[in-house]
């Protein structure tokens, strides 16, 4: 998105998926503080056996907050090019 004047994408730690499935499944490791993050919020939820649902429930929320963050930043930037 680097084309796109206005719009800025905060990467606040780089992630590198360790392997890619034969069916384009991408696997990250979750290691250390941040396991034990999604394990204890999994738990708190009741997700105590389903610790993979829960993380799954949680990346979809985390990008449909994402997805808006960008449409807003693209109306913002448009409308900043409008007024030039």
């Amino acid at each position: 998105m680097d084309n796109v004047q206005g719009i800025k994408v905060v990467v606040l730690k780089p992630m590198v998926a360790e392997k890619e499935s034969t069916k384009g499944h991408t696997y990250i490791h979750f290691g250390g503080t941040l396991k034990t993050r999604l394990k204890t919020l999994a738990e708190a939820a009741g997700y105590s056996r389903k610790l993979n649902e829960f993380g799954v429930a949680i990346f979809e929320q985390a990008l449909a907050l994402a997805e808006a963050d960008f449409q807003r930043q693209v109306k913002e930037a448009g409308e900043k090019a409008a007024k030039k």
